[in-house]
């Protein structure tokens, strides 16, 4: 075991764990206690950010695990998905599963180990602000929003401006995710997200998603494309969207996106990839999935 997960530098030391109850305990929490506490779900990262010192600061553990937000609820044209939705929901539910406009979600539950899967939700997965989490970025291609509550009232957030860097998002401290809203998709879509991992238990060196609406004659009218685990947040590739739309998605535009995507990123170096390698699995993800939502939306 390495020495910074026996002996962290700033011990992480809660000395309060609260189950909230409602909605405006939470909120009269954080407004007291702002930075000093935070909103637990399942918990899965506590540790890791702990022992990295990311926590020091953090006195009161909220958790919301009895707040009823463990939901998949089709509204009108929006789908609510409840903050302390798990993982296994996701990817099982069948509005996911066989709606090709949203089969990116589930593509993207679908994570190994299992007890990750059983127990992470998907406020977890969006509130970390880690790039490697793959949810984000298919949320993103179907252009969900979340729902921050505080004791001020709510706003909703578009998914895709959420991410300020890595581990930072625009969570204010006197806020939590308490829903994610995904709108109606437009006609004849559907979407894929695909990602490269070194085992079947790691987290992805790289992931791309991919939203496409085609007319009847096989022309994109619309599109969202997302990356996640290549750069230090995940984001929307605008240009590669504007290169696709009004296009028709032949082999020679896609080869000529995937090179756009590969510039558009600013992919990072670290111990399990490098910059250089991580463009050229862009563009390899990028096809792979590109193909796979056009075959989706052929069905």
């Amino acid at each position: 075991m390495s020495e910074v997960y026996r002996f962290p530098a700033v011990a992480f030391r809660p000395d309060e764990y609260l189950q909230a109850k409602s909605l405006d305990e939470v909120t009269s929490i954080l407004k007291k206690y702002g930075e000093e506490a935070r909103v637990v779900g399942a918990g899965i990262t506590l540790h890791e950010l702990g022992v990295m010192g990311m926590l020091s600061g953090v006195r009161k553990l909220v958790d919301i695990q009895q707040l009823g937000l463990d939901y998949v609820e089709s509204q009108g044209d929006v789908i609510r998905v409840g903050a302390s939705t798990p993982l296994r929901k996701i990817r099982d539910t069948d509005l996911f599963k066989r709606t090709s406009a949203l089969r990116a979600i589930s593509d993207a539950s679908d994570f190994v180990p299992i007890q990750i899967v059983n127990t992470a939700t998907i406020a977890g997965q969006i509130c970390t602000g880690l790039p490697i989490l793959s949810l984000p970025t298919a949320l993103m291609v179907v252009d969900a929003n979340v729902k921050c509550v505080s004791w001020e009232g709510e706003r909703v957030v578009p998914l895709h401006g959420f991410y300020v860097d890595y581990f930072l998002t625009d969570l204010k401290p006197e806020e939590f995710v308490t829903e994610v809203q995904i709108p109606k998709q437009p006609e004849r879509s559907a979407s894929a997200f695909k990602y490269e991992k070194l085992s079947a238990a790691d987290y992805p060196l790289g992931s791309v998603g991919i939203r496409v609406a085609l007319d009847e004659q096989g022309k994109c009218q619309n599109c969202r494309v997302a990356t996640g685990s290549l750069g230090r947040i995940p984001m929307r590739a605008m240009k590669v969207e504007e290169s696709l739309t009004k296009s028709t998605l032949d082999n020679q535009t896609l080869a000529r996106a995937a090179d756009l995507l590969s510039k558009e990123i600013d992919p990072i170096t670290d111990l399990r990839a490098s910059a250089d390698y991580r463009r050229k699995l862009a563009r390899s993800l990028f096809k792979e999935a590109a193909e796979m939502a056009i075959s989706r939306v052929k069905r």
